[in-house]
């Protein structure tokens, strides 16, 4: 631990520095400045010098509400106007900042890159199931002829598209995480198109995700129900003589 000596009102005292954080509350972010027990530094000063204690009011207090709810202490405090006011509300803060037009704006980007890349990847996905069905099914009809039931046909395309399906949302998920933590720290500005503290961080809301994921899984295995059923109906003299024209 290092001692550094501070200059206030009663004269310069040193202190021992028990922790360094980036910033105080009320306090600029680029101004350094000491968080100090004041009943233990005037002791120390009346031990060190025999000086009276200076007086010093407190302008200020910080407290702290369970749960984060710090509605009913604002409203409490307000009721009681002999108490002070309250000049900051750290949740209130939150949400203000949350729902700025520059954070509601960058929101709404992602979720509308979000929406777009899943549609195309819909798309390409029912697309790639088509043509694959389409070009393997002189082989299904093969399989077919050798006595594979139509079910295990079917059964054994949707193994493969799944593979494909789960690879694609293993892949994405990953690399959206891994850009996601190393992007929105540097892209997240406050009302004042600077950046805020403290510094803004990628939340993964795990249920949500893992709900959407679901649910992409959801419809694309509903795209291979009818995919399978025509499959299953399609003729075999056409698809064999589809093959040997090929």
């Amino acid at each position: 631990m290092a001692t550094v000596t501070v200059t206030y009102i009663g004269g310069d005292q040193p202190i021992t520095v028990a922790a360094i954080v980036p910033a105080l509350p009320s306090v600029p972010v680029d101004e350094p400045a000491a968080l100090i027990d004041l009943p233990t530094l005037t002791e120390r000063r009346l031990a060190a010098t025999g000086a009276d204690p200076v007086d010093i009011t407190p302008t200020e207090w910080w407290a702290s509400a369970r749960g984060a709810r710090t509605a009913p202490a604002v409203r409490a405090l307000a009721s009681h106007r002999g108490l002070g006011e309250v000049r900051a509300d750290r949740a209130a803060l939150r949400t203000r900042l949350r729902d700025a037009p520059l954070g509601v704006g960058l929101q709404g980007a992602l979720v509308l890159g979000f929406g777009t890349a899943l549609a195309f990847a819909a798309a390409a996905f029912v697309l790639n199931a088509v043509v694959t069905a389409g070009e393997r099914a002189h082989e299904f009809a093969v399989l077919r002829i050798l006595g594979v039931h139509p079910r295990q046909v079917a059964g054994m395309l949707a193994v493969e598209q799944a593979y494909l399906v789960v690879l694609g949302l293993l892949g994405g998920t990953v690399l959206g995480l891994v850009v996601a933590r190393l992007t929105v720290p540097h892209i997240v500005v406050d009302v004042r198109a600077t950046r805020p503290y403290p510094p803004a961080g990628a939340v993964v809301q795990w249920p949500v995700l893992l709900a959407m994921i679901a649910g992409v899984i959801g419809v694309l295995g509903l795209v291979l129900l009818p995919m399978a059923a025509a499959l299953r109906r399609r003729a075999l003299g056409t698809d064999i003589r589809a093959g040997e024209d090929r």
